[in-house]
């Protein structure tokens, strides 16, 4: 899902969300998560996030970032130990 994660304040005028794709809870107590952020194409994490639409130029960065990094054009899901997860596309 698309996220607007909330940043730490300082008081400051400066943008105080940051643009995120969630990849996954961080298994904490507080309930985090990890996140690939936007701007920086890194991963960050956070506790405190909106969920909104995935705009178009989100879409975009995706597509972005993948042709960057050479990736496949096919999705493949792994397990935690990077093991491929089957699943029938007749359902």
């Amino acid at each position: 899902c698309y996220v607007q994660m909330h940043e730490e304040t300082d008081n400051t005028m400066c943008s105080q969300t940051v643009g995120a794709i969630c990849l996954r809870p961080s298994g904490n107590d507080q309930g985090g998560h990890e996140f690939l952020n936007f701007k920086t194409g890194r991963k960050i994490h956070g506790n405190h996030w909106d969920e909104l639409n995935m705009p178009q130029d989100v879409i975009n960065r995706v597509n972005q970032l993948g042709r960057r990094a050479n990736a496949d054009r096919t999705l493949t899901f792994t397990r935690w130990d990077n093991t491929t997860i089957s699943y029938n596309t007749d359902d």
